[in-house]
């Protein structure tokens, strides 16, 4: 459906949101979009290196090694069209079209605290992350954060000793693990 079709105009790497919706207004929907035919004036606006994407993109082996490969390394993919995508996002400026994920989806957000703090944190202050996670956990409260190293990992770390819902908000992609030493954080709100 349309779900299905957003995720894969989405995945043309150079289509960011504000072309994306650009896209969806002049054409309708995604579907006419993949579609069009190269000379189709509505694509101008985008570059040629993006046209030539979108071209690749519509052959009929690309959805199927795209949507293999996100089944492979465990990436769900959600647009703005499923129900699990998170409400929240729906009200932001230009909010994603699309969300890759792992581990569970919906996430809890109706109580959510957005933890974010310095990567060289004193000893006191990574303490005090971790209490404050595992206590917001034990109030049933979703810590959230960039997951980067020091504050935000033992905000994490203090939340999933308690079994509480945690969301890392990736800057560089799902797939990427960065920083290293979070693995283990990672793979324990992934499952």
């Amino acid at each position: 459906g349309q779900d299905r079709l957003w995720i894969w105009l989405s995945s043309v790497e150079g289509i960011g949101a504000k072309s994306f919706y650009t896209l969806i207004a002049a054409f309708g929907d995604a579907g006419e979009v993949l579609r069009a035919k190269d000379g189709d004036p509505r694509l101008k606006k985008l570059s040629p290196a993006v046209r030539a994407r979108l071209k690749k993109a519509r052959d009929e082996a690309y959805p199927e090694t795209f949507f293999s490969r996100l089944k492979g390394k465990g990436i769900r993919a959600v647009s703005r069209l499923h129900p699990d995508y998170p409400q929240p996002l729906q009200d932001i400026f230009l909010p994603p079209p699309v969300l890759y994920a792992r581990g569970r989806l919906p996430v809890p957000t109706e109580r959510a605290v957005a933890v974010v703090g310095s990567r060289r944190a004193t000893r006191y202050g990574l303490e005090a992350a971790r209490t404050v996670g595992r206590d917001l956990a034990l109030m049933k409260i979703t810590v959230v954060s960039g997951l980067a190293r020091g504050i935000d990992a033992r905000a994490h770390e203090g939340a999933l000793e308690a079994g509480g819902p945690v969301v890392g908000v990736l800057g560089c992609g799902v797939d990427v693990l960065y920083p290293k030493e979070n693995a283990k954080l990672c793979s324990a709100w992934a499952s």
